[in-house]
């Protein structure tokens, strides 16, 4: 799976930018596919908030294509756990 991911805000407002290749089991795969069905259709808590960050999250894999915003008040917890795999990979 691919992804693509830009965090922007924040006190410094320098902005973050992730993207490569993603290994997940089929676990993890669907626990993915299951935030974003999940929040489909709930994006309406995802403004901004002062000093807050903005997550703009792409995966792709074959022919799906999942795109969706968040902020830190609304990103849900098994995909903050991803994001942080996928920065400590990146800062080594």
């Amino acid at each position: 799976m691919n992804y693509t991911i830009q965090i922007e805000g924040g006190f410094t407002g320098i902005p973050q930018f992730y993207e490569g290749e993603l290994e997940l089991t089929e676990n993890e795969r669907s626990q993915l596919l299951d935030i974003f069905k999940k929040e489909k259709n709930d994006q309406s808590d995802a403004s901004m908030l002062r000093d807050g960050l903005q997550y703009h999250i792409k995966f792709i894999e074959g022919d799906m294509d999942m795109e969706y915003r968040f902020s830190e008040k609304n990103l849900p917890d098994n995909l903050r756990i991803l994001i942080d795999k996928i920065r400590l990979k990146n800062d080594r």
